[in-house]
């Protein structure tokens, strides 16, 4: 369990760190996650 919650918190640092190339590369795509992030975060 421990071991989860460590990757947990890396892979955010990953996808906030990679957010910039996405939006160049996927931009509908980074904006769907955004949205869902941001739907976690209101839950």
């Amino acid at each position: 369990m421990g071991d989860q919650e460590a990757t947990h918190h890396i892979d955010g640092g990953q996808v906030t760190a990679i957010m910039p190339r996405m939006e160049t590369q996927m931009p509908l795509i980074s904006q769907s996650l955004r949205l869902a992030v941001r739907d976690q975060s209101d839950a």
